[in-house]
């Protein structure tokens, strides 16, 4: 399966840029993940995604994306995968990279019905799909191969996970 990041600018702002992973399957149907997230949890968390739409739009507008927001160190050590929570103490979990304080990559998630994320077979593919986004990023970006504009807004060069 192909894939690589997206930019999303129905949640971009001036204060930070969110992207996601579009993946396209060997008949050529192409699904973003963040997407898919919203899809499968629309029925029965739609006030949690309202929230969640609300805050993305918030920090890529005025605030910029404060680690505050998000649940740090969800993956390996370094890698930058976290979750942020539709609201505080809530079950609902989209995992993400916060990449740097301008640039966030989304991915998909769901509720948290388990005490860890490994222990759930959902959330355990998301976090792993996400570690795998993050060392294929960050390869990149060390070898110049994706870099980040001059404002640090956006990323371009190659930005294929998967070809």
């Amino acid at each position: 399966m192909k894939s690589k990041l997206i930019y999303l600018s129905q949640y971009s702002g001036t204060a930070a840029s969110v992207y996601s992973v579009i993946e396209q399957d060997g008949e050529g149907e192409a699904t973003v993940r963040f997407h898919e997230f919203v899809k499968a949890n629309e029925g029965k968390y739609l006030r949690e995604l309202l929230e969640l739409s609300t805050r993305l739009r918030a920090m890529t507008t005025l605030t910029g994306l404060d680690e505050d927001n998000f649940k740090q160190y969800e993956g390996k050590p370094g890698d930058k995968v976290c979750a942020l929570y539709d609201i505080p103490d809530a079950d609902l979990r989209l995992y993400c990279i916060l990449l740097t304080d301008k640039i966030l990559i989304l991915g998909s998630g769901g509720p948290k019905t388990t005490r860890t994320w490994q222990e759930d077979p959902v959330l355990k593919t998301e976090v792993e799909f996400m570690m795998e986004v993050s060392e294929v990023v960050h390869t990149k970006l060390d070898n110049g191969t994706i870099v980040y504009t001059e404002d640090r807004l956006k990323l371009t060069g190659d930005i294929w996970i998967r070809k």
